[in-house]
């Protein structure tokens, strides 16, 4: 035995000491986890298993403290060290042990490096940690915590192997408060309780990787249901007992549906134990999935009285996408985090298959088109767009590759490649690849290898520019005489080409025809006859790119685009004219009278809110104050009118939720006011707890009179504790002072007051609101200063949504010059996250060129 050894016992400080002398660690030995460290142990590392045992304590500001014994084969070359990750070993490791013999690591990085003396190639061993977690991933609040280490978090509270492919089965006991529950990967075995402590013992897990390990404690209530054969139980801190009975049901029922029809589509029985869900407040996701304890944001689930229709088809979806997640990434996950997209992929692929049956009356072409091509457009179409598969070289910079690329275009990309192939042929790979590599991992080169094998179609040089490549293709239409001509070209000026199958609306007034076009090449001729009026290329919601449509094509679609009989043809053409006008084909003030009239026309609840949303957008980025006030009175009224329409109350709740956003006449400020107070009300779309608290921050940022003890009445009104924090954190942020603006946007440097990521966000958007957006230009560089610290410190979506909060409230080419001088002088940026500033300037730059523009000037092109 090392003499430093007998010294072990004295703590952290001399595991560093007696470390000191010995051999430095290798490069790749970096902070994070790097694709050398994680290839080397993949290669040396089989059949990992963990025993956690962890205490948690009461108190919040306490650690917690555990032991982990980790397990595995060993086939690494003899003396060659072991390497664990786990944050600020330093501080947080007590002791290490190797097959029970004490032993003294090198502490480095993010690393417990043990020496390989002890290690023989073939053989089975145990690693043992005695140890402080980390806070890092453990999201901890007053009476509750819950973890969420994906993509590689869970290293910052716990030593263990932490990368996608070294998956491994985990036991965990958890000694809690009493009065406390707890849930996790594995059904509770057994619960031991004295007056102020509970032990709670879990099975062992499936093979799992460990950005999937999960566990949840607090004060929780739980609901059970039994549906098909399966117990299924829903952990949650709602105060409100009608909300969670008006919403219990439905939620069970939709996993019932998506369990029952992933096991018929994949023909693989659900491949996990048991399905329990957390219903958590102020989650930073829609849901994660944790195999047996997947966790959803609280309000995505229990929803108001009167939802919208968006709402309830995306608490459908994310259920949906979250239990797709069970067999695509859970079952069967990516070998390493540069493939995160094939597991969101088939998620949001197969989360709209299942939620087709549960909404017959919805348009499920319709919605596909709208919950997919706007999303992804907004960043394809800018200099910062990023392909679907990006390279990966350490998993600390994973977090940068999410984002609508992945959650939206990837979709687009998979529903052209089952077109190519065939629904069957597409549903029987997909069964070869989760039977081939369950319990085990994949990489696309491995799907797309299977695929290939049942066409005759050259898959792999149609991934390569789809999934290979940022950007989309722009489309030309011209007409001469009797033929269309269409032509793809790179707006990059690669040369590069998209092929795909355009579906051609040859509309005539006589109704019209589809034409299938494929555009294999740099440009296809197709005849459609004297008699058509126009043409629409993506007419399915399927084509993808932007479509610059002839002259004629676009004045007719600008006339009757709400007159179109179809659905799917009436957003299809929407989505055409919206990136016309972002280009500048489109006069602004043309294109926000289109929208009041979309408003007060559009029956289809779909096309409606996306309408709803595009011009809440136009009304506040397109329009300098000025001309705000011009446009406000038929904003309101279109708005209004629908309120009071004798429309769905689905409908209406969405035309309500839009007016609380944009209302700034005298007039619509006191209807908000008279909601508030419940002096007027909508008849059927009551004002929510969550209704209430939205108008009254509304009414705050627009300083009407009164405003401070509004704010004070509505905080006394609140009845959720966790929506009472929220709303103390959100109130800082509306002060009438700018100094106090000021000072409440300077602590959000520190780290503890980004915790709850959705509360910054909000605060963020408020601060930057663009009746505040003189005062706010002077965050934009010191929030862009903080990015890469809320990369370090943050969850995977934060980094996006910090710039967008920030720079979405601006339309001044002051905002748009502070981003560009912070490129300029930072040209070696990280890419990623300079790709993200670069998809959040490219609206505030097409928003400034259009805010100058009225019907009596017209848009330039690239002016």
């Amino acid at each position: 035995m090392n003499r430093c050894g007998s010294m072990l016992l004295l703590g952290a400080s001399l595991l560093t000491a007696c470390a000191e002398g010995r051999q430095a660690s290798p490069e790749w030995v970096a902070p994070g986890i790097s694709r050398e460290l994680a290839d080397l142990r993949h290669r040396t590392l089989s059949d990992v298993r963990y025993d956690l045992r962890l205490s948690v304590p009461a108190e919040r500001a306490s650690p917690l403290t555990g032991r982990i014994e980790v397990s595995f084969r060993w086939s690494g070359t003899e003396g060659e060290p072991l390497i664990l990750d786990f944050t600020e070993p330093s501080q947080r490791v007590r002791s290490v042990e190797l097959d029970g013999v004490p032993v003294v690591p090198e502490l480095v990085a993010d690393h417990i490096r043990i020496p390989g003396d002890g290690l023989r190639t073939g053989e089975t061993h145990r690693v043992a940690v005695t140890f402080v977690a980390g806070d890092g991933s453990l999201n901890r609040n007053d009476d509750f915590l819950y973890t969420l280490f994906v993509p590689d978090r869970a290293h910052f509270a716990l030593p263990l192997f932490d990368q996608p492919n070294l998956k491994a089965r985990l036991s965990l006991e958890l000694e809690i408060p009493s009065g406390w529950q707890a849930v996790a990967n594995g059904s509770e075995m057994e619960r031991r309780d004295d007056e102020t402590r509970s032990t709670l013992r879990f099975s062992e897990t499936a093979p799992i990787s460990t950005y999937l390990f999960a566990f949840a404690v607090g004060r929780f209530q739980v609901e059970s249901q039994s549906r098909a054969g399966r117990t299924m139980r829903m952990f949650h801190r709602e105060t409100d007992a009608a909300k969670v009975k008006n919403n219990a049901d439905s939620i069970f029922a939709l996993h019932e549906r998506a369990l029952l029809a992933l096991e018929k589509y994949t023909d693989i029985p659900y491949p996990f134990e048991k399905y329990d869900f957390v219903a958590v407040p102020a989650f930073q996701y829609g849901g994660m999935e944790h195999p047996g304890a997947v966790f959803y944001r609280a309000d995505g689930l229990l929803l108001d009285e009167v939802p919208t229709q968006g709402q309830l088809l995306g608490r459908a979806s994310v259920i949906s996408h979250e239990t797709a997640h069970m067999w695509f990434g859970d079952l069967v996950t990516m070998d390493w985090f540069d493939d995160v997209w094939l597991k969101e992929v088939f998620a949001n692929f197969m989360a709209a298959k299942i939620v087709e049956p549960s909404f017959p009356q919805v348009d499920h072409a319709l919605r596909f088109v709208l919950a997919h091509h706007p999303a992804a457009y907004a960043v394809d179409r800018t200099p910062g767009a990023n392909p679907i598969l990006q390279p990966l070289e350490n998993l600390n910079q994973a977090g940068t590759l999410y984002g609508p690329i992945i959650y939206q275009k990837a979709p687009i990309v998979m529903k052209h490649l089952e077109r190519r192939m065939g629904d069957e042929s597409f549903k029987q790979g997909l069964r070869t690849y989760l039977d081939r590599f369950r319990f085990s991992n994949a990489r696309w080169s491995d799907l797309i290898g299977i695929l290939d094998e049942r066409t005759d179609e050259d898959l792999v040089g149609w991934s390569h520019v789809w999934v290979e490549e940022p950007g989309r293709p722009t489309v030309a239409v011209e007409r001469s005489g009797t033929s269309l001509d269409l032509s793809q070209s790179d707006p990059a000026g690669k040369g590069r080409v998209w092929p795909q199958i355009l579906d051609v609306w040859a509309g005539a007034r006589d109704g019209g025809r589809m034409l299938q076009v494929p555009l294999d090449g740099p440009e296809a001729r197709v005849e459609v006859g004297e008699s058509v009026e126009y043409v629409l290329p993506m007419a399915s919601g399927i084509p993808y790119g932007l479509f610059r449509l002839d002259d004629r094509s676009l004045e007719v679609l600008l006339a009757q685009v709400f007159t179109l009989p179809d659905p799917v043809l009436r957003g299809t053409a929407w989505l055409t004219i919206w990136d016309a006008a972002l280009e500048g084909w489109v006069e602004r003030d043309r294109l926000l009278d289109l929208l009041v009239q979309g408003i007060a026309a559009e029956q289809n609840e779909l096309i409606f809110a996306r309408l709803a949303n595009d011009l809440s957008e136009a009304f506040w980025r397109f329009l300098p104050p000025a001309e705000r006030s011009r446009w406000a009175s038929r904003v309101e009224g279109a708005l209004t009118s629908r309120i009071r329409s004798g429309d769905p109350a689905t409908l209406r709740a969405t035309a309500l939720r839009t007016f609380v956003t944009v209302a700034t006449t005298t007039e619509g400020v006191e209807f908000l006011r008279g909601l508030w107070s419940g002096a007027r009300e909508v008849p059927g779309v009551p004002v929510s707890e969550n209704d209430r608290t939205r108008i009254a921050l509304q009414l705050a940022v627009r300083e009407v009179e009164g405003w401070p003890a509004l704010l004070d009445a509505e905080a006394g009104r609140i009845t959720n504790p966790d929506r009472q924090q929220r709303f103390a954190f959100v109130r800082d942020a509306l002060s009438d002072d700018p100094e106090a603006r000021d000072s409440f946007f300077s602590s959000l440097a520190q780290p503890s007051r980004r915790e709850h990521e959705p509360w910054v966000l909000e605060a963020l958007g408020y601060l930057n609101h663009p009746l505040r957006q003189e005062n706010a230009l002077g965050y934009i560089t010191p929030a862009l200063d903080l990015l890469e610290e809320v990369q370090r410190t943050g969850d995977i979506f934060f980094p996006g949504g910090w710039v967008n909060a920030v720079l979405d409230g601006h339309n001044t080419q002051e905002a748009a010059e502070a981003v560009q001088r912070f490129l300029a002088a930072h040209p070696a940026y990280p890419p990623r996250l300079r790709n993200k500033i670069l998809q959040a300037l490219d609206p505030l730059e097409r928003a400034v060129r259009l805010s100058r523009t009225s019907a009596s000037v017209p848009v330039a092109d690239g002016a």
